[in-house]
């Protein structure tokens, strides 16, 4: 017998990753065996850490990770997927003091047409 994990679905705006709240499933904080996570609001800031299988920022979001903020996917971090629309858009911008690490891929914008983003700050030193 094999079960299927679920698909959770960020639901809140901003705030913490590892909130239950702020999940499709309310009572759930995703854990690594998730299989994606997708957001589905029009953006906001994450912070908190954990780790997933994999995240996708769709749906013309534009989504920052906040100072502190860690976040890992096993596998793909997909900004924007294909076959147009809605989810064929997204942002997403790593601040400086933030974290996201990937054991695969980091998909930006999948095919001819989309649009979407990927920015990365770095970390300013202090003289």
């Amino acid at each position: 017998m094999s079960f299927r994990q679920p698909f959770l679905t960020w639901t809140g705006t901003s705030g913490n990753f590892s909130t239950a709240a702020n999940w499709n499933l309310g009572t759930v904080v995703p854990a690594w065996r998730i299989t994606s996570i997708s957001t589905t609001t029009a953006g906001g800031t994450l912070s908190g850490a954990g780790t997933v299988e994999g995240f996708n920022f769709v749906n013309s979001g534009k989504w920052t990770l906040a100072p502190g903020a860690s976040l890992s996917s096993a596998t793909t971090v997909n900004i924007g997927l294909g076959n147009g629309g809605a989810n064929s858009a997204g942002a997403l911008t790593i601040g400086g003091s933030s974290t996201l690490t990937v054991g695969g891929f980091i998909n930006v914008g999948n095919q001819a047409g989309d649009i979407s983003s990927l920015t990365v700050q770095r970390r300013r030193r202090l003289a």
